[in-house]
């Protein structure tokens, strides 16, 4: 009896543990968004269909979204639909004017790269971005811009997750204008 009742919690161990995600779409956006805005990669996956790679904690570009995430909010979400296997969810997410940021951290490095007698290695370019980066984002008068959306998500394995189309259009609201510029 006692090894029976052992096999069925270790079986209930093994399928819960596999089992990641939520068990309402509303908590898998906001579980996803927390995890974001803290630079929890390894726990946003948990909430998305397809996991992305995740970035080297000493990378620059790790550097760079861990400060831009930190100022990422959201507020108003809400239920739009539920069906059985598939559900919207719409949120508004407030986050730095990537866009205006991105052009002035080009035009710091093209200054900087002009006015140097040396050219401007990978090291010193990444260097330089993190600071402006850093900078940039602990100024007080950081411009600002708000998207609301709507995220579809798909039910796998009786957990809610959000789809690649919804992790797209929340990267979108998050990158801001950043998309919107021509290059």
């Amino acid at each position: 009896m006692k090894k029976t009742l052992l096999m069925i919690l270790i079986l209930a161990l093994i399928l819960s543990a596999g089992c990641t995600g939520s068990s309402t779409p509303d908590d898998a956006v906001k579980g996803y968004l927390n995890a974001l805005t803290t630079f929890d990669m390894e726990k946003a996956n948990d909430y998305v269909t397809s996991p992305s790679e995740e970035l080297s904690a000493e990378s620059t570009a790790a550097t760079i979204m861990e400060g831009v995430l930190a100022k990422v909010s959201y507020e108003d979400l809400t239920l739009v639909a539920e069906e059985e296997s598939s559900a919207t969810v719409e949120v508004t997410i407030t986050g730095p004017d990537m866009g205006v940021l991105m052009e002035q951290a080009t035009a710091l490095v093209f200054q900087e790269a002009l006015s140097s007698e040396t050219a401007l290695d990978e090291t010193a370019m990444q260097e330089l971005l993190a600071n402006f980066f850093t900078e940039a984002l602990e100024d007080p008068d950081l411009v600002y811009v708000s998207d609301t959306i709507t995220v579809p998500l798909k039910k796998n394995d009786g957990a809610w997750k959000i789809s690649d189309e919804g992790t797209d259009a929340i990267s979108y609201a998050i990158l801001g204008s950043f998309y919107e510029m021509e290059f």
